[in-house]
């Protein structure tokens, strides 16, 4: 799944995506860019390695800062996407979160 233009130089973008019934959703500052159907994630897609900013096939790198990374077990709803990204503009160098508390949290 690719989301055109997501990354842009010098812009801050807060990126979530959720998977519930079925259906991979990305949020690009708390507005819905992609969906993907007949995709979910399970808890074992997250055993592994995490490879953030190029590919495990070859080189798509991109420069960036990643700040942060919240797992839930949960979906979030697009009413709490919309507050983090509120809350996230008014304090960008901390890290968003829902009133749900994450599985895992990483501030880089």
């Amino acid at each position: 799944m690719f989301v055109d233009h997501a990354l842009q130089k010098g812009q801050w973008i807060l990126v979530t995506l959720t998977s519930s019934g079925g259906v991979l959703s990305v949020y690009l500052n708390g507005v819905i860019r992609e969906t993907a159907k007949n995709v979910d994630l399970r808890p074992g897609d997250f055993a592994g390695t995490l490879i953030v900013g190029t590919s495990p096939y070859g080189n798509s790198s991109w420069s960036g800062t990643v700040r942060g990374l919240a797992l839930y077990d949960h979906a979030l709803h697009s009413g709490e996407i919309a507050r983090d990204y509120r809350a996230w503009q008014k304090n960008k160098d901390g890290l968003a979160l829902s009133e749900a508390t994450p599985f895992s949290l990483y501030r880089f």
